[in-house]
């Protein structure tokens, strides 16, 4: 599941920044 949504963090890597921000506030 960690490697699905760091494979969709490095897709959307328009949003990196706010998907890391998610992850660490999730």
């Amino acid at each position: 599941n960690l490697d699905a949504k760091i494979r969709k963090w490095a897709d959307g890597k328009e949003g990196n920044i706010r998907s890391l921000l998610s992850t660490l506030q999730y």
